[in-house]
């Protein structure tokens, strides 16, 4: 069982900004976002952006709660953002068959492929 992985670009990012964040001044936000991936150990600085900016729900002060946990683990922003039941869950996981945390997996990756498809 493989979990997708999104792809993210900086043109990404600008976007999520733009419609995320509409009111804010954009340099702002990205500047709260580029806190994180400047150490060696920061690592997918792309992928903790967008997976801040869609937990923030385009509250400023969200976004420096969540790219300031991205810093003690990135992997928590990750998996709160794109499987966000399957980590709720993660405990109980091992008394789900296969297929069943499969069609939890693909509803999370479902959800976040909405959040980050729509206009």
């Amino acid at each position: 069982m493989t979990q997708p992985i999104p792809q993210i670009t900086e043109r990404d990012i600008k976007r999520l900004i733009t419609r995320e964040f509409p009111n804010e001044n954009y340099d702002e936000v990205y500047s709260i976002l580029c806190v994180y991936g400047k150490e060696s150990y920061e690592k997918e600085s792309l992928r903790v952006y967008a997976d801040s900016i869609k937990l923030s729900e385009g509250k400023l002060e969200l976004l420096k709660k969540y790219i300031d946990a991205a810093k003690c683990d990135y992997r928590d922003i990750m998996s709160w953002a794109e499987y966000p039941t399957y980590s709720k869950s993660w405990s109980d996981m091992k008394d789900l068959s296969a297929n069943e945390q499969n069609q939890i997996m693909d509803s999370d990756w479902q959800q976040y492929q909405n959040w980050f498809n729509k206009n």
